[in-house]
């Protein structure tokens, strides 16, 4: 489990919102948990694929940040989601980051530079952009959740279930 869970993950899941609404919006052979283990995946095949279906995607804001702080991004979680956050209270926040760049380990300073990244990224688009990419974001999942449901329907028809790990070993294939 990561140490920046809930104080500073807010900012990556925010991060990701544009990026995961272009997973759930332009690519029906992926749910966001397929597309979230293929992106976090060390599997040399899959990094091959990841990075031409990445491209293949078009999203807000695209090349602000790496595969990797993405990857990153994506194995945190939070309670508070991308919850607003006042003026002083991100001011601490990028204070334990910036103490945690100068005197962490050296995966610990990569990571929390990755989160001020995260956290520059909040400050320009938080304002202006929250509503909008999360009523796409609410769109995709709304997407996603259909097409689940019709795939469900269609397995039970068929006999047959499949789940995303199977996918996840076809789509190596």
């Amino acid at each position: 489990m990561s140490r920046w869970n809930n104080t500073h993950a807010r900012y990556a899941i925010f991060a990701l919102l544009p990026l995961q609404t272009a997973v759930m919006t332009q690519q029906e052979d992926f749910t966001l948990n397929l597309f979230e283990s293929i992106l976090t995946s060390d599997h040399p095949i899959t990094k091959a694929r990841r990075d031409s279906l990445i491209k293949a995607l078009t999203w807000d804001e695209s090349d602000y940040f790496t595969i990797d702080e993405l990857r990153f991004f994506c194995t945190l979680r939070s309670l508070h989601g991308y919850s607003f956050r006042s003026e002083e209270l991100i001011k601490q926040d990028r204070q334990i980051l910036l103490n945690s760049v100068k005197y962490s380990n050296p995966q610990s300073s990569i990571e929390a530079g990755y989160l001020l990244k995260a956290m520059d990224f909040w400050e320009l688009h938080y304002k202006d952009k929250k509503e909008e990419w999360g009523e796409k974001f609410r769109e995709g999942v709304r997407r996603e959740c259909d097409r689940e449901a019709r795939n469900a329907r269609q397995e039970l028809d068929e006999g047959y279930h499949s789940s995303d790990a199977d996918e996840y070993e076809e789509w190596l294939q």
